[in-house]
């Protein structure tokens, strides 16, 4: 067994988002702070073999 008989499995790129909810609150704060945003990036999946791969993510959340 060696490396030739496992060629690379195809590469897999994607793009992911969606929203975000957050409240901020504070026993000093009387008002609640609710905010709403989003988020998005990309990702890459790579499999090495038929069950083993790894996956990088990369985001920017507002």
């Amino acid at each position: 067994m060696n490396a030739q008989d496992y060629p690379l499995q195809p590469t897999l790129m994607g793009v992911k988002g969606g929203a975000n909810f957050s409240t901020v609150y504070s026993e000093n704060i009387n008002d609640l702070d609710f905010r709403t945003d989003f988020y998005a990036g990309l990702a890459v999946e790579a499999m090495l073999t038929d069950k083993f791969g790894f996956q990088v993510e990369a985001f920017y959340s507002r």
